[in-house]
């Protein structure tokens, strides 16, 4: 028994961390496009190397972030099919911000 009640306890202590990682993930946060679009994600799922790359080589002039949401968004979505693997933007979008949540998650 003394071994089985050892094996619980190690088991609700890491039920207990991942509880803590659910909820500090689960709070509102901003995330940078640098921290959600890194290095990795763009050379994975692009011909890219950064979203700064991703956006200096398309038509759009996007430095700030009003320039960003004065976007056409059919001609962004477009782009993304062309130049990435997902369809549009929201589904690239909507990706990347799975993948930050599963790597603060720790999985």
């Amino acid at each position: 028994m003394g071994k089985n009640s050892n094996g619980f306890k190690g088991f609700d202590k890491e039920l207990k961390k991942l509880q803590k990682k659910v909820e500090d993930a689960s709070k509102p946060e901003s995330v940078s496009f640098d921290v959600l679009f890194h290095e990795g994600f763009m050379k994975k799922n692009t011909r890219f190397t950064s979203i700064n790359d991703f956006f200096d080589q398309s038509p759009f002039k996007v430095e700030t972030e009003e320039e960003f949401e004065a976007l056409d968004q059919t001609e962004l979505d477009k782009y993304v099919a062309e130049h990435t693997q997902f369809e549009d933007w929201d589904d690239m979008l909507s990706t990347a911000g799975q993948e930050h949540i599963a790597k603060k998650l720790g999985f």
